[in-house]
């Protein structure tokens, strides 16, 4: 499938998916690496929301947006690497950004968070359907 796509991409669009797949993979890399460098401040916050095995699900998304981001980086099984952060993004979203169980002062700042996440998945779509382009570290 992506062969067919790329037949008619041009240099220009081989650009601005590198470009998209650079932002994205940032985004997640960044993620990660903040949480290893203030595991406790997360741990902290995330326990207040008493969500069971914490820790086991922090070290578990700390090595999905390692990964995930580095293999979107370098086009390597974009595809299926975008499908497995999209329902992580979905399962994340729904766990630490429920914005409607937040006080009224909290709940502004908890929505505008979720419609952030919201915002990856729908780029994360994006580049599942479109793929790595031919500007990637694997051919």
């Amino acid at each position: 499938m992506e062969d067919k796509l790329l037949k008619h991409e041009s240099k220009g669009q081989s650009w601005v998916l590198l470009i998209g797949r650079l932002c994205i993979a940032f985004y997640f890399i960044w993620s990660g690496y903040s949480k290893i460098v203030g595991w406790d401040t997360v741990l902290e916050y995330k326990e207040s929301l008493n969500i069971p095995h914490l820790a086991e699900i922090l070290h578990a998304s700390v090595g999905i947006e390692l990964i995930g981001g580095l293999l979107i980086a370098l086009g390597i099984f974009t595809r299926p690497v975008a499908g497995i952060l999209i329902i992580y993004m979905i399962l994340t979203t729904l766990l630490f950004n429920r914005f409607w169980t937040f006080s009224e002062q909290e709940q502004f700042l908890q929505t505008v968070l979720f419609m952030k996440q919201l915002t990856i998945i729908g780029c994360l779509e994006i580049l599942r359907t479109a793929g790595a382009g031919r500007l990637k570290a694997w051919s």
